[in-house]
């Protein structure tokens, strides 16, 4: 196939500086701590129940996949998830009792229902699928009261019970029976608990236009994110409800915690309060002035000179760019993802590790790789990850690579050391690039790229004798081609160079619309393989979370190479 094409693509992206506006970014919850890895299954769990009411008189279309995505997330942050979908009177019954017979002093319990409430003379009560429920006096009876739920949560001493209520619908009773009585009505809530709505007491909840309600959605995507106290989390949510309800739904809590808790982070544990504690006050505003530190999550090697590999939990994300961030491409379609627990290595895979692998199988390269010389690009034949164009040393990232070269060093770590490596997926690299941020770089706006990147700034401006009026990051970072690996900061999950240096091969075939390739590998040889990242030679339009490149899995350049993805292990 010709490499005009995609040669004459990188020429646009790589040279033509003056015609591209600036990014502006805005970092989201700058202040939250690092993160931690979720403590143990077993101290965590949860109830999850979503009725559609399908084949009944007024089905609804969100509650299924509202809990289906809930109980993946929930399983990424160390829950065990109980509970199923479409659920009768009987199953929410023993489902509900044997969530409270296996809570215990020292667990964490979440109760989750998505679907139909009503309040019947000031008691909530949640609709079972089938209950043919016509009349206010029918309630009681076929339906589950919300304070049972609460009480079978207290009474079992967990020291954190969370209940979550996205049931703040308009059910249909015969009018007569319902009029003026909308949404839920407010519940009690003692020591140890938080109880959650999807909207205040007495106001009916928006459903919302995408796979999820309004709210789950919105909780979704703050659930994973790191360091976060679970007020902290709700505060979230219920900003952003009101804001994109246009101020028509307003999420409602009521806490009696008596502990500090984090979904993610916070050490992954609950830890006594120490002074007064006080129920249904919002949590403190969030602080955006600076970044915070990063701090790496649990990081382990499997074999002397094995690459280093960081632990990220599993969790629901967005991914892809907003249709306003600068730089934005037609293909960076917005939208959630969900990612199980996995590793990924922390520093890009280097070029004394691949030679290692090279010098104990034997393992043969084309010599011949795109190389970027005297102001043009060029396949070069003599060039191969040995030689590049430009000095390298054994701590540099390996580059000019293809796709067999990453797998062939995958497999051969996998045999050396009995576990499962591989390239990233596109959603996992997107997951571990973005650590909790929804911002176009892992930055502050207001820190220098070149603490964070090796990119193009003035250092290659000045090598390559671009004109000033180039459009190049404005600052020095001294390298012109690529640094050794860690040489700049992390990102809050304590990953290096997820930007920058080189770009970097996921296993994942490329869909121009993102139609789920985006969490799967593929073994086709003739698909179009994705890379993503940015490189040494990025100006800031193109150094950014969300952008995609495709290519053959032949493709070669000194700009790219891959970091390495291994699968969980439950064990550790």
């Amino acid at each position: 196939m010709s490499r005009q094409r995609p040669i004459l693509a990188l020429m646009l992206f790589f040279l033509t500086f003056c015609c591209l506006e600036s990014v502006i970014v805005q970092a989201a919850g700058r202040n939250d701590p690092a993160p931690a890895l979720p403590v143990a299954a077993g101290s965590r769990l949860a109830l999850v129940i979503g009725n559609d009411y399908a084949n009944e008189a007024k089905p609804l279309t969100h509650p299924g996949h509202d809990a289906d995505d809930l109980r993946n997330t929930l399983r990424g942050l160390g829950f065990e998830v109980i509970g199923g979908n479409q659920q009768n009177l009987a199953q929410m019954q023993a489902s509900v009792r044997g969530f409270g017979d296996r809570l215990k002093p020292g667990k964490v319990g979440l109760f989750y229902f998505a679907g139909y409430g009503v309040q019947v003379q000031g008691k909530n009560y949640l609709i079972p699928a089938g209950s043919g429920i016509q009349r206010q006096e029918e309630v009681a009876d076929r339906a589950i009261e919300a304070d049972r739920i609460l009480a079978a949560m207290e009474s079992a001493g967990a020291d954190v019970n969370l209940l979550i209520l996205d049931a703040s619908r308009d059910y249909p009773l015969a009018r007569s029976e319902n009029d003026g009585v909308a949404g839920l009505a407010p519940m009690e809530v003692r020591k140890g608990t938080l109880v959650a709505f999807a909207a205040r007491p007495g106001t009916r909840s928006h459903e919302g236009k995408g796979r999820n309600s309004l709210y789950t959605g919105a909780l979704l995507k703050y659930l994973t994110q790191p360091g976060i106290k679970v007020e902290g989390v709700f505060k979230r949510v219920r900003v952003e409800v009101v804001q994109q309800s246009r101020d028509q739904q307003i999420p409602w809590e009521g806490s009696g915690l008596l502990t500090d808790f984090c979904f993610s982070g916070c050490g992954g544990s609950a830890s006594a309060i120490k002074g007064p504690v006080t129920t249904n006050t919002p949590s403190a505003p969030i602080n955006t002035k600076k970044s915070a530190p990063a701090k790496s999550r649990e990081t382990f090697t499997d074999c002397p000179g094995c690459p280093e590999m960081v632990r990220l939990p599993g969790g629901v994300f967005w991914m892809g760019s907003p249709p306003h961030e600068s730089g934005r491409v037609q293909n960076e379609l917005r939208h959630q993802v969900t990612v199980a627990a996995f590793a990924i290595s922390k520093y890009e895979v280097t070029r004394g590790q691949f030679a290692a692998f090279a010098a104990e199988t034997g393992y043969p390269t084309d010599p011949s790789c795109w190389t970027y010389e005297k102001e043009s690009w060029r396949l070069h034949p003599e060039r191969d990850w040995r030689t590049p164009g430009y000095d390298q040393g054994d701590r540099h990232p390996v580059v000019c690579v293809d796709v067999e070269d990453a797998e062939a060093y995958a497999r051969w770590l996998g045999k050396k050391t009995g576990h499962g490596y591989r390239l990233p997926t596109e959603a996992e690299w997107e997951y571990a690039a973005r650590a909790g941020t929804e911002t176009p770089r892992y930055w502050d706006s207001k820190e220098s790229p070149c603490d964070y990147a090796n990119v193009a700034d003035r250092t290659a401006q000045r090598a390559f004798s671009w004109g000033e009026k180039s459009y190049v990051h404005d600052c020095e970072d001294g390298v012109v081609h690529t640094a050794k690996v860690g040489m700049f900061q992390p990102n809050r999950f304590g990953l290096h160079d997820m930007l920058g240096n080189v770009w970097e091969w996921t296993c994942s075939a490329y869909d121009d619309k993102y139609g789920g390739a985006e969490n799967l590998c593929t073994s086709d040889a003739e698909t179009l393989r994705v890379y993503r990242s940015s490189s040494w030679l990025n100006q800031p339009a193109r150094v950014r979370a969300a952008l995609r490149y495709k290519d053959e899995a032949t493709f070669r350049s000194h700009t790219l190479g891959f970091r390495l993805a291994r699968e969980h292990d439950p064990a550790r």
